[in-house]
């Protein structure tokens, strides 16, 4: 059984750290505040969840034709290059120095 991903012998180590360190009383009003806590989180995450379900964002792929603007296809990238010439000293590979 794993729990926040941690196994059995993991949280009752962190129990047995935490009764030393803070004491049987202090202990339970502790995991009482820290389950008020997670219980409230896991409200805050289920209401985004609902929000974000009920109201769906666009995708930006939508978002151009929508706005009655047309792409920008100014830019050639597959463009060939025309001024790639060598010059003379790079036309022929150089050979490795001798030992």
């Amino acid at each position: 059984m794993k729990f926040l991903g941690m196994g059995p012998l993991e949280i009752l180590a962190i129990l047995i750290i935490a009764l030393i360190v803070l004491g049987p009383d202090r202990m339970i009003k502790s995991a009482r505040r820290l389950g008020e806590g997670l219980r409230e989180l896991k409200k805050e995450m289920w209401k985004a969840e609902q929000y974000l379900k009920d109201d769906p964002i666009e995708p930006p792929s939508n978002l151009i034709s929508n706005s009655n603007m047309e792409p920008d296809n100014s830019q050639n990238e597959n463009k060939p290059i025309t001024n790639n010439k060598l010059s003379p000293d790079e036309t022929e590979p150089t050979k490795p120095p001798s030992s």
